[in-house]
């Protein structure tokens, strides 16, 4: 898969978000520097503040999977979205402030370990030394 460069010749993980707006919106104002705990705290602070939700699906709306609509919708709009779209916006945090992370699919066990559908969920790995 390729990214896609815009008229302003930058990929999409060339373009720089708003993080202070980003770290406003989930409460953070720990330090930014690359570390365990700084990693640990952002994703602490994350899911405690932007919640896992469905409502464009229930409402029929389309789900745009862009890094600027996504931000758009949490941290202007204070919503929450869908895996793929907390772990995208959570990814580019990440690779502003300096982590050296990437997305990867994944899938869902159920309670009798019955494996759900290829590409059901979303990951991030964080590299860190």
């Amino acid at each position: 898969m390729h990214e896609a460069t815009a008229a302003n010749g930058l990929t999409s993980s060339q373009k720089k978000m708003d993080k202070h707006s980003y770290l406003k919106r989930i409460a953070y104002q720990g330090p930014l520097e690359l570390s365990l705990e700084v990693l640990c705290s952002l994703h602490q602070y994350h899911m405690l503040n932007v919640p896992f939700e469905n409502l464009d699906i229930h409402y029929g709306k389309e789900i745009i999977l862009e890094k600027e609509a996504i931000y758009q919708k949490v941290v202007e709009n204070y919503r929450g979205g869908l895996c793929y779209e907390l772990n995208l916006l959570f990814h580019w945090l990440l690779t502003q402030i300096g982590f050296e992370s990437k997305i990867i699919a994944a899938r869902i066990f159920d309670s009798q370990s019955v494996v759900g559908p290829a590409f059901d969920h979303m990951c991030i790995i964080v590299e860190h030394q």
